[in-house]
């Protein structure tokens, strides 16, 4: 296994000085730090965490066809597909966690309810992939499909990007992707497969 480092960026251009927690978790796609999230710049983060060429396209596909329009600031959808970071919190969807708040704020509470909910004694700070799966179910609203669907993917890719050996995403993993803090994923060679 090897590590990649992720870092966020840092000089994106933002509606203030003060980002947000989801501003701050979607800025390391931002590679030109324009503010906007091209689909180029999907793919080509998806190929830099290791992942391979079809879910790298896949990825872009899904990630800027669910974001895109609810990013921007206008009724017209934006002819690039692009993502902008401005309005990024209008992209959150029914049936998440709730780690971020409608205005794009981390909440710690809710962040800890997944632990305290979904995990058993002794391991409180850990997450199998059947716990994910318990997690993506408990979270799932009545008649939201797409939440439901875009739930499942964020936690599968999360899976796929931390790739533990133990097969535990451990609290410190799952802050450093909601936080951004400076942060290493290990990646596994057969996701260039996939």
């Amino acid at each position: 296994m090897s590590g990649i480092p992720i870092t966020p960026s840092h000089n994106a251009k933002y509606p203030s000085e003060n980002p947000t927690a989801i501003q701050r978790h979607v800025a390391w796609w931002d590679r030109d730090n324009d503010g906007v999230i091209w689909p180029s710049d999907v793919y080509h983060g998806f190929r830099a965490l290791g992942f391979g060429i079809f879910l790298s396209v896949s990825g872009m596909a899904l990630i800027c066809l669910a974001m895109s329009y609810v990013s921007g600031s206008t009724w017209f959808p934006d002819w690039a597909f692009r993502i902008w970071i401005r309005g990024i919190h209008r992209g959150k969807h029914g049936s998440d966690s709730n780690v971020y708040t409608k205005k794009g704020l981390f909440d710690e509470r809710a962040f800890e309810e997944i632990f305290f909910t979904y995990t058993d004694p002794p391991d409180f700070d850990s997450l199998t992939l059947a716990q994910l799966f318990k997690l993506t179910k408990g979270n799932a609203d009545p008649y939201d499909f797409f939440g439901w669907g875009a739930n499942f993917l964020e936690w599968m890719f999360l899976y796929l990007l931390v790739w533990p050996e133990d097969g535990r995403v451990t609290k410190t993993q799952l802050r450093a992707l909601y936080d951004v803090s400076p942060f290493t994923v290990h990646t596994c060679p057969k996701k260039q497969l996939i």
